[in-house]
């Protein structure tokens, strides 16, 4: 049985640069948007505002290494 929250990394969708090991509840309304069936983007509150230290872009990162997380 899995949790509802997911391990990962986050890259900026604009540079590639890795940002950091986060953990996402599923259950966060908007907090995922599907791409395509192997990009996932995420709009984290948390992150919203954050600026991507390499490019400068904000608040758009892709969600890669997705781990589910146990009960």
């Amino acid at each position: 049985m899995y949790s509802n929250k997911i391990l990962h990394d986050l890259v900026c969708i604009n540079c590639k640069e890795v940002f950091l090991n986060g953990i996402t509840s599923l259950e966060t309304k908007n907090s995922i948007e599907v791409l395509s069936h192997q990009k996932l983007v995420v709009k984290l509150d948390n992150f919203q505002e954050h600026k991507c230290e390499k490019c400068k872009t904000i608040g758009k990162w892709i969600v890669s290494k997705i781990f589910l997380i146990p009960n």
